[in-house]
């Protein structure tokens, strides 16, 4: 799917396709989706990654047991697994997706307000 980047804000539909698509990417093209389609949407579109962030937090916060999905410690260190901090229990694309907008909106707050840093 091929999408038109606009200054307006997106429909409801768009950040839905957006994220059915996110769910059909394999790992490894994630990295590229995020470059090509995510990244030029956040710069035109203000609340974009706010709001992508929200809608994938509420689809997979009921889907995730108790435990599920936190960061892996080990020995009182955070695990890197791939290149990644790796996270207990099954991750899905939406599961690495949502850490990469998390770290985004982070960034944003500490652009808006250094005190944050």
């Amino acid at each position: 799917m091929q999408y038109k980047i606009r200054a307006v804000m997106l429909k409801r539909n768009d950040y839905l396709n957006l994220i059915e698509e996110i769910r059909n990417t394999d790992k490894k093209s994630l990295d590229e989706f995020i470059d090509k389609v995510l990244e030029p949407f956040g710069k035109e579109n203000e609340n974009f990654i706010e709001v992508l962030y929200k809608d994938i937090h509420y689809l997979i916060k009921d889907i995730d047991k108790d435990g599920d999905n936190d960061l892996a410690i080990e020995n009182g260190d955070f695990v890197i697994e791939d290149g990644d901090l790796k996270l207990t229990g099954y991750q899905s694309r939406l599961h690495n997706l949502s850490i990469w907008l998390h770290i985004e909106i982070c960034k944003k707050l500490t652009e808006i307000n250094p005190k944050f840093k």
